[in-house]
């Protein structure tokens, strides 16, 4: 049984959405999980405050298990998911980590059910850093090395994805890492991001040399989207936003 795990922890206002992530965003992600992946799965929520979570939300105190480089700030923390034994302890054999501004629009069983020991988003749109950490999964312990090199020498580690030019903190590390080695899940399974696949019109891109086709309906919800992601500035849960694009409304919701 794949586990799906958020994480939400007091970091301040965030400094792009000018908002803090609240209990409504998680108990939302676990309704919109519920209503469009229909195998057995655990959900949990790594956070330092459990007031308000559903009753079916399986709790784990982020301060307990994932104190480790809390002082670099950013999502750092996070990294500790990629050592073997707290992903197995915690999560179990295979997990999911997905991050809480997404609107979940339909069917999730064929991202949810993949195969390999290790696979992330690719969103290859106007991204300067390849591998996107709004959406990763594995089979606990299957990419070692991101946590054990950032455990060895974190300031390297940081200094190294800066080189590349990555930005970010965990997906700059696990890109500097990993890329392009892995298998991704991109916009050809479903998956969007609203700022540049969604919100505005777009028929091409290209990304390295790479043109790529965006299949969107005017400037509306893609047809075949199942996730979008709300990187950036903005934020599901902003009143003005569901105003003017209702399927937000329509889906984002407990």
């Amino acid at each position: 049984m794949i586990s799906i795990v958020c994480w939400k922890w007091d970091n301040g206002i965030h400094p792009k959405k000018h908002i803090r992530f609240t209990t409504e965003h998680v108990n939302v992600l676990r309704a919109s999980v519920e209503r469009h992946y229909p195998k057995p799965h655990r959900f949990i929520c790594v956070t330092d405050n459990r007031i308000g979570l559903h009753s079916s939300i399986e709790y784990i105190n982020i301060d307990d298990h994932f104190s480790l480089f809390k002082e670099h700030g950013g999502c750092y923390r996070r990294l500790q998911a990629f050592d073997h034994l707290t992903g197995m302890t915690l999560f179990g054999n295979r997990f999911i980590s997905l991050d809480l501004d997404v609107v979940v629009t339909g069917n999730l069983t064929a991202i949810f059910d993949f195969q390999d020991d290790f696979k992330i988003w690719e969103d290859s749109i106007h991204r300067r850093t390849p591998y996107c950490g709004s959406l990763w999964g594995m089979k606990a312990g299957a990419r070692v090395n991101v946590w054990s090199d950032f455990l060895q020498n974190p300031d390297r580690c940081i200094h190294r994805a800066k080189e590349k030019d990555f930005v970010g903190t965990d997906q700059a590390h696990i890109s500097a890492c990993l890329w392009p080695n892995e298998k991704t899940w991109t916009i050809a399974d479903g998956i969007y991001n609203f700022n540049t696949s969604v919100r505005v019109r777009t028929t091409s891109a290209t990304r390295r040399g790479k043109e790529i086709e965006i299949k969107t309906k005017g400037i509306g919800l893609p047809v075949d989207a199942k996730l979008v992601f709300f990187n950036g500035k903005y934020d599901p849960s902003h009143i003005e936003l569901q105003r003017k694009h209702p399927w937000i409304r329509d889906h984002w919701h407990a």
